[in-house]
Parts: C-alpha cells; structure tokens; sequence
C-alpha cells in the first residue's frame, strides 16, 4: 500500500493560475520589505536566530546491502546529502529524501554527519541514524554528543500558540509576507540564504499547505513569518506548469519545472508539530510500516459511478489486491469501490486526484495489528459490504 510519491505543483489549476497573478502582481512591485516586530528584533536578527534551526545532512548509502528497488545487486557506497530541521533540544533532525527507498534495511545507511549553514566543512557533528516514520516520510538523525545539541535550535522555540484552530498555531493569509532559509551547496560551504515572497493560496490537499508566489524555503526547511513565528516546512515535489514548445508540436508539450532546491509550498505548521514528538523512531530497526496490501487506487470515473450507483459520491477504485495480503484476506478485490472507512464516508476533496493521498494517509498514521472496517461496493450502492481488514508490518 504504501509507495513514495512524488506530488507535483499543478494539484489543480486554480493553484497555478492563483500563483502565476500573484508573482506578477507582486514582481511587479518593489522587493518585500519586512518592517520591526515585536520586541523590536528587526530581520536580520530573527535570521540570524533562526538559521541555527537548520543543518545539512549527509551520510553513506551502501549500494547492494539488501532490499529491492534500482540499486539491488550494486556494489559500492553513495554520499547523500539532504537538508534537515532540529526538532528538539536533543539534536534530532528530520529530513526527507528520495535516495533512501524504502526497501533499503537500515544497516545500509551509515556515517551520518551534520554541518552547520555556513560551517566549517571540514569539522561536521557526528549523528547517528534513529529511523525512518511512514506516515511524515521522514528520517530522524539526533547528533551524538550532547555538546553539539547544544549548538542547535530547534525550531519549536519558535512556534506561536494559541492564534489557530483548537489552541494551535494560526494558518497564513493570503498576501501575508512569508520568509525562509535555503542552503547552497557543500563546495559552498552549505552557505545559507534569504528567501522571501507572500502568500498566494492556502489550501488543504487533503494536509493544509500555503503556497507562496515564488519560492520561499529549501525543502525540508522552516518558514516564518514577519513575526519569526514558525509557520512550516517547505516541501519538494512541486512546481511550475508550463507548456514546451517545438517545431514538431506547436500545440505545446505540458511539462513541470522543478527547482530541487527550492520550493514555493509549505506544509503548515498545525499539520506536523504534534508529529515532531509522537512520531520519533523508538529504533532504526524497530521500523513499521502498516500495509493494507491494495493499490493502485484511483477516483472512480463517470461510467463505474453510474454503473455502481454512487453518482455524486466520493469513491476509490481498488486497482489491485497483493495475495496473501490484510485486504485479500478480508475478500477485497480488484474494482471494489471504497466508499468509506471506519463508518466515515469518503471526503468530497478538490482536487479529487488527492482522495488516494487522502486514504492512504489515514492508513499510513495508524500501526500494524489495527483493525479497518472499509465498506465497499461491487455491484450496487444498495449492496455495499463491509470488509474488516487487519493491518501488517509491510514485509519489505
């Protein structure tokens, strides 16, 4: 069930279209300018402040050591580098990044080190691996000695409490100055830098994400507001929609540019501070991955609505059932309709392309030995079933 997936930017156009007016509006108006805030700390004092809550993580990937995936059978070690955000006065970091699949065993990854933005290169703090958590698909590192924890800051210090829904931290409007930090690269010395821009839209697809007109932060990398309170993490994965013209197709092949080191979207805060402490890897090799064994889910099309009965309903279509999987021992089958999960019906999401993200999120938040009672459709709304299905460990 679960998979890595890459989400791009043009979740639906209207975020494009939103984001493409913004940038010319704003671009074409002077550089943002931040006025003082509170407690009089201008700027370049919050930035200052708030770059020790960032870090540049590298670490070996031996190539071959087990698993599956494109490097099974490889011989010989990659270096990765990532960015990473300190979440904790302990020096644990989190960071995300495609070149671990999750089908690579823990004992692959070795030789993790953290540099400072800007640091001496040659002088990293050694870390160590604490594993990777399914539902954020992130990876935890925490720095070995308590002296260089000491050297960090996490980001929380720098939440704000009690402005959003249920005591939490209050959502970005729309055209509200946003900032962030971004990292060179590692013969730049990992050098941080300046980010700014406003926001353009904040939507929930289905997480609560605020896009900016431009981008606003490396991904992985806190964003603040004028203020410096903590507003999110900025996100990879999505970009720019555009057209690509040639003397062959003058109608204009659509394609998405992706800038891997800096990103316009943000996930906001209320969507991961809980997670900074509950979902904290007990051990690298105490790694669960609930599975539910179906895939490839998609939105049920206009025919399959019409021929089921569920004509206006939020529905998924089952592509296929893995054998000897929790969904094939509870008698799912390939084109069962999912019209709901533990008695609550499917949302009505926009775009309707992130109901799969939406379930396999619910999914993916739970533990291996929960039970799922997914109610399903075969022939007729009015002959819906309900399949009670008991989560595994994933066996890869």
């Amino acid at each position: 069930m679960m998979k890595r997936t890459t989400v791009n930017f043009p979740l639906c156009g209207s975020i494009s279209f939103a984001a493409q007016i913004l940038r010319f509006v704003f671009l074409a108006t002077p550089l943002v300018v931040f006025s003082a805030v509170a407690n009089g700390a201008t700027l370049e004092e919050l930035w200052q402040e708030r770059t020790g809550s960032v870090v540049a993580v590298e670490f070996t990937l031996d190539e071959g050591a087990g698993g599956a995936g494109a490097n099974a059978g490889a011989v010989g070690s990659t270096p990765i580098q990532a960015f990473g955000t300190v979440i904790d006065a302990q020096g644990t970091v989190i960071f995300s990044t495609a070149a671990i699949e999750l089908q690579t065993p823990p004992s692959a990854l070795r030789d993790f080190r953290l540099y400072l933005p800007g640091g001496d290169i040659d002088a990293p703090l050694p870390a160590h691996y604490l594993g990777y958590d399914a539902f954020t698909e992130w990876h935890f590192v925490r720095v070995d000695a308590p002296s260089d924890a000491a050297r960090l800051t996490p980001v929380t210090r720098f939440r704000s409490f009690g402005a959003g829904a249920n005591g939490g931290p209050a959502r970005p409007r729309v055209a509200e100055e946003i900032w962030g930090i971004g990292l060179r690269k590692k013969d730049e010395g990992f050098a941080p830098y300046f980010l700014s821009s406003r926001v353009s839209l904040v939507a929930e697809v289905p997480e609560a994400y605020a896009f900016a007109a431009r981008e606003v932060a490396g991904p992985g990398l806190p964003v603040f507001n004028a203020a410096g309170d903590f507003v999110g993490l900025g996100q990879s994965g999505f970009g720019q929609a555009a057209l690509q013209f040639s003397q062959r197709d003058r109608e204009g092949l659509p394609v998405v540019m992706l800038n891997p080191d800096e990103t316009p979207a943000v996930l906001l805060a209320e969507e991961i501070l809980q997670e900074f402490i509950t979902r904290v890897p007990e051990s690298p090799s105490a790694r669960t991955i609930p599975w539910a064994g179906f895939e490839q889910l998609r939105v049920i099309d206009r025919a399959n609505a019409e021929r089921l009965g569920l004509v206006g309903r939020p529905a998924l279509l089952v592509g296929d059932v893995l054998p000897n999987s929790p969904a094939a021992k509870a008698g799912m089958q390939p084109g069962d309709a999912i019209i709901s999960l533990n008695s609550r019906a499917l949302p009505a999401i926009r775009p309707q392309s992130r109901l799969a993200r939406y379930l396999e999120r619910d999914i993916a938040r739970r533990a291996p030995g929960d039970t799922l009672f997914i109610e399903v459709v075969r022939d007729r709304a009015d002959e819906s079933r309900m399949l009670i299905l008991t989560l595994e460990n994933a066996p890869y």
